[in-house]
């Protein structure tokens, strides 16, 4: 800054431009190509934000309702859909048997994870 004059590099007309501007035709919506359930995410959070104005929440709702998403559906946890408790079990002697092969496992640990792989019958490498 020279005398207290600060001169900008450029003007506000000799913005850079990008080289391939987005190819978008006026009839394309702002989520399409986008995952829809991420989208139906965004307008519930703006649904629930307290700092957004009431049109632009009206906004949202007309938006899921023509998503046909309901606004007050809640998805599903992780913890009750991701897996069964067969699924579980089969993924704790897993890993109990990689306790086993892991050479920076303490030899206790690893008579434990033997231990209760032989609990619960399961056949592993000694």
């Amino acid at each position: 800054m020279r005398n207290g004059n600060y001169q900008p590099s450029f003007l506000p007309s000799q913005r850079l431009q990008p080289l391939h501007p987005p190819q978008s035709s006026p009839a394309m919506s702002a989520s399409e190509g986008k995952n829809s359930n991420r989208v139906a995410g965004g307008l519930k959070a703006t649904l629930h934000n307290p700092k957004i104005g009431d049109d632009v929440k009206q906004s949202a709702a007309e938006r899921l309702d023509e998503m046909g998403v309901d606004a007050d559906a809640k998805a599903p946890s992780k913890s009750s859909s991701a897996t069964s408790g067969e699924e579980h079990h089969n993924q704790r002697m897993g890993g109990y048997k990689a306790t086993l092969h892991n050479p920076n496992v303490g030899d206790e640990a690893k008579q434990n994870a033997r231990d209760i792989l032989e609990e619960n019958n399961v056949e592993f490498d000694a």
